[in-house]
């Protein structure tokens, strides 16, 4: 409960934001949506906080879905959206106030950091990846992941992938 996905959008850093409870995706009416709360789905995706740009009336489009909730009042602090203070719809009650509502979306920031993949190289076997730095040996630094035979770079990497890279590196 409280995985979020975006989508609607044109990339994946934005759309309509979606929130699944007990197993059904869902929507969040953008009643009360603030940049804490557009922060704070952008932070749990793995994207930067900083530079979530809200988007309300609908703006990604309306999934014919149920509204899960409304009202949010994160703070910031949170790391995932079931953190936040927020009202809750039962189903019928949800799918009904979707006729009436429009939904909330935010377009996270993505760091121009960012480059794009390699184009071919033979530095590396695809698939494995590494850390990179001066504390890489102590299990801290950049997580790189070799793509068409050249070293690169993560642009947002979310908790999962955290856990699972780690896991592959032996941690």
């Amino acid at each position: 409960d409280g995985d979020v996905q975006l989508v609607g959008g044109t990339t994946k850093n934005e759309g309509t934001v979606e929130v699944c409870f007990d197993n059904l995706w869902g929507l969040i009416e953008e009643a009360g949506w603030t940049d804490k709360d557009a922060e704070v789905v952008c932070k749990q995706l793995g994207y930067e906080v900083e530079g979530a740009v809200v988007h309300i009336g609908s703006y990604y489009g309306k999934p014919n879905k149920t509204i899960h909730s409304t009202n949010l009042q994160c703070t910031g602090d949170e790391e995932r959206i079931n953190e936040c203070s927020q009202m809750t719809y039962f189903l019928n009650e949800g799918k009904n106030k979707l006729k009436t509502v429009e939904v909330a979306g935010v377009k996270c920031h993505v760091s121009s950091t960012c480059k794009l993949p390699p184009t071919e190289g033979t530095e590396c076997v695809n698939g494995e990846i590494r850390l990179s730095g001066s504390d890489a040996n102590n299990g801290e630094g950049v997580l790189e992941y070799c793509y068409k035979g050249l070293w690169s770079t993560f642009c947002s990497l979310g908790e999962r992938e955290a856990i699972v890279a780690c896991r592959q590196l032996g941690y």
